[in-house]
């Protein structure tokens, strides 16, 4: 049963990667169905290895590259899904 002084974090670990992308060898994520589209300029593979992308600062600014994309026949930066990253799914990550 939940209770409501509960402290467990959730979600309890973030998604390498946006939803429907996969992780390859080189650890990249790749938009292998191309739900992005060509339209955005941006790579098919993306790499989130870097500082910037690390700890709690790194969770927001994924967030931030995650809400400037969209999916083919979606309004301009509209976003994409991340579970536990984007906007949608986690509206606090960049406060504070």
């Amino acid at each position: 049963m939940w209770k409501s002084n509960n402290s467990n974090k959730w979600p309890p670990f973030y998604a390498e990667c946006p939803d429907h992308w996969v992780k390859d060898n080189s650890n990249n994520c790749v938009d292998v169905h191309g739900l992005t589209g060509k339209t955005n300029n941006v790579p098919r593979s993306v790499s989130f290895e870097g500082d910037i992308y690390k700890g709690a600062q790194g969770l927001c600014q994924k967030q931030r590259w995650a809400k400037t994309l969209n999916y083919v026949n979606m309004p301009p930066n509209s976003g994409i899904a991340w579970d536990g990253i984007d906007v949608n799914s986690n509206p606090d990550l960049c406060i504070g």
